[in-house]
This record gives structure tokens, sequence and C-alpha cells, in this order.
């Protein structure tokens, strides 16, 4: 059987147009309801979700990479792809 991948499709995306595109091994950003972030992995089950102001990471191959400073946004997940939608 097939080893199948292990990275997540992620766009960040603000008012101004793309901040993020890639690939990563995870996206780590703000909650809105809780102190601790938001960590999504790959295959992640579905979700849509408010989040709230903070630094949004990307664990890519060499390590963590804040990718934006955000002021509040909307995520969503299927498919293995996570889209967020930004305010910056």
């Amino acid at each position: 059987m097939a080893k199948r991948e292990e990275k997540l499709n992620i766009k960040i995306l603000s008012e101004d147009g793309s901040v993020f595109t890639g690939e990563g091994e995870a996206l780590i950003v703000p909650s809105i309801a809780k102190k601790d972030p938001i960590a999504i992995l790959p295959y992640h089950t579905p979700l849509i979700s408010l989040v709230g102001n903070g630094d949004v990471k990307v664990l890519l191959s060499e390590g963590f990479r804040t990718v934006a400073t955000i002021d509040k946004g909307i995520l969503y997940v299927g498919d293995n792809q996570a889209t967020l939608l930004v305010n910056t």
C-alpha cells in the first residue's frame, strides 16, 4: 500500500491578496474562544471556525515560520486543504 502524503495544502488570503500559499506539516492559528491556538494537521476532520487575533504559523520541513499576524478571520478545513481568510 502506498504511503499517503503527510502535507497539508494551505492558503492564507487577506483583502490585499494571497499572504501564503503552499504545503506545510501543520497550520497553527489563534483561537477566538480559548487561550490555546488551534493546530491543523494533514487530513484533519472538516472544520469551519472563527479565529482570533495573533500570529499564524506554518510548520515547514525547516521548522515553524510565522506567516502573518492577523486581526481575526475564518478558517475552513476540508479535503486536506486549509483556507484562512484574514484581516491583517
